[in-house]
C-alpha cells in the first residue's frame, strides 16, 4: 500500500472547513437543545426530571466534547494543507 497523498492542498482545506462549520452546527444544536431543556426543566418536577436532566447533562458533556474534536480535526486537516502547499512550492 502505498504511503502517497492524492489530495491537493485545496481539497484537504475543503474538508477542514466542512469539519469546522460541523463543529458550529453542532455547538449551536447543543446550545439550542440546552435553551429547550432549562425552558422545560421550569415546569416539571419529581424523580424522572433527575433522572432525565442527569442523562442530559451527560449528552450535553458528549456534544461538547464532539463540538471539540470536530474542531481538533479541522485545525489539523488546514495544518496538514498549509504544510503541503509549502512543500509543493519548495518543489
Amino acid at each position: 500500500m502505498s504511503d502517497r497523498v492524492h489530495l491537493n492542498p485545496e481539497q484537504i482545506e475543503s474538508i477542514a472547513r466542512q469539519f469546522m462549520q460541523g463543529k458550529e452546527r453542532t455547538r449551536q444544536i447543543s446550545s439550542d437543545l440546552a435553551l429547550t431543556v432549562q425552558n422545560l426543566e421550569q415546569e416539571w418536577e419529581g424523580v424522572s426530571k433527575q433522572r432525565f436532566m442527569q442523562d442530559f447533562q451527560e449528552a450535553d458533556r458528549q456534544m461538547r466534547a464532539l463540538v471539540h474534536t470536530l474542531e481538533a480535526i479541522g485545525l489539523e486537516l488546514s495544518a496538514l494543507a498549509h504544510k503541503f502547499r509549502t512543500i509543493d512550492q519548495t518543489r
